[in-house]
């Protein structure tokens, strides 16, 4: 259930920050899936008992190759879906406690 909650909150984040960046209304579902599904492949990743880079890795990765995918199939650049949708994976919390 928590896990559920994480991938949902997951594209909802993803889609707020294609909201910040301007991105196109149409694309957003778009983009919500893809980080939707970064997080769930990063959770994946790490229940199976990679670390933490392993796990980062393959999610960006695959983000990568949904993001050229979804770019040709829409005709835009790569950079629109691959930037909001590795959002998921920026780490907030350890990020702050490391500047602070």
């Amino acid at each position: 259930m928590q896990q559920a909650l994480q991938i949902i909150a997951a594209a909802g984040g993803t889609a707020g920050f294609s909201l910040l960046y301007n991105v196109d209304k149409k694309r957003i579902w778009l983009l919500s899936f893809a980080g939707a599904l970064n997080w769930a492949l990063y959770l994946l990743c790490s229940g199976a008992g990679m670390g933490i880079f392993a796990s980062t890795f393959f999610a960006s990765f695959a983000v990568g190759m949904l993001g050229e995918l979804f770019a040709r199939l829409q005709k835009v650049p790569a950079t629109i879906f691959m930037i909001p949708s590795c959002i998921p994976l920026i780490p907030g919390a350890c990020l702050y406690r490391t500047i602070m």
